[in-house]
């Protein structure tokens, strides 16, 4: 495939997914309300840009022709109130819906196959004011304030497969099984499952064997014995190498650090939305037998 073709920005919006909702954002008596697929066209455009809500506005004011392929009528576009309303009226739920039809969808055409698993976390520092966030921690001696992204992803396709936020105190090895049970519920069966040196205990590795899995765990020094001093494998490192890049692309390219809300929810609703922009990118190369290009996010558009 030619590195230099490039795909209308429709055919990202073709891959996108939305519940079914009222056909209608109103925002207030008189005015005009807009359908739901053209705001959430918009949305993914944010993490895309690196715009904010404020400058989404404004560029789908100032280029009618975006505004168009979005699916706004002409000279209709929402204002940055407009798209945080509707942004909180899909919801968390919402947006998790709609990233959970995305990876079906990428499990169905055979570009995630889930032979072999990766399970990480990031950090992602939340603002002080943030009463939601906490301090914690994703390496020893590393503290911060903020949140835990907790990720399962497909080691071939270096694509995320289910995501799970949380405050940072909570510890990773609470979401390890979570992770892999989502990821079971949507048909896969590892043969192979990789995790950091936090989840090497006997509880962990039992439950893998119990998943006819076999365990790709890098031993915690902090155990006693020969066991602790074995050196990591090359196919370890290469199974968490591809997590990393999946985290590395969300944060460069897609501005995952980028938080400019405060809460919970709405510092979910921003990581949803970054990995949502990650697998439609994903979806729309796989739809055009762009297979090599599933991972370029921006150079493909």
């Amino acid at each position: 495939m030619d590195r230099s073709v490039r795909l209308p920005l429709e055919e990202l919006f073709r891959a996108l997914d939305i519940p079914q909702m009222e056909e209608g954002e109103g925002s207030g008596p008189g005015r005009p309300g807009y359908p739901s697929k053209p705001m959430l066209n918009a949305l993914i455009l944010m993490p895309l840009s690196g715009e904010s809500e404020s400058e989404l506005a404004r560029i789908l004011r100032r280029i009618p022709s975006l505004a168009e392929e979005c699916g706004f009528k002409p000279g209709k576009t929402p204002s940055q109130p407009t798209i945080n309303r509707f942004k909180h009226r899909l919801g968390l739920e919402g947006f998790k819906q709609i990233f959970r039809r995305l990876v079906r969808k990428l499990i169905r055409s055979h570009a995630i196959k889930g032979i072999s698993l990766v399970l990480d976390a990031t950090d992602l520092e939340a603002y002080k004011s943030d009463s939601d966030a906490k301090w914690g921690y994703v390496s020893k001696g590393n503290a911060f304030y903020g949140y835990k992204i907790h990720l399962i992803a497909d080691f071939k396709a270096e694509l995320p497969i289910e995501i799970q936020v949380t405050p940072a105190n909570i510890h990773e090895n609470e979401l390890f099984k979570p992770l892999l049970k989502a990821a079971k519920r949507k048909g896969l069966k590892a043969s192979r499952i990789c995790g950091d040196a936090i989840h090497d205990n006997k509880a962990t590795r039992s439950f893998l064997k119990g998943l006819g899995a076999k365990a790709f765990i890098d031993h915690n020094p902090r155990r006693a014995g020969a066991e602790a001093a074995k050196p990591k494998t090359k196919t370890y490192k290469r199974l968490k190498a591809s997590v990393e890049r999946i985290f590395s692309r969300a944060k460069e390219l897609l501005g995952l650090r980028k938080v400019r809300v405060r809460g919970f929810t709405s510092v979910s609703i921003h990581i949803h939305l970054v990995f949502i922009a990650m697998l439609s990118v994903a979806i729309a190369a796989d739809g055009n037998d762009m297979d090599d290009r599933i991972r370029c996010i921006k150079s493909i558009f």
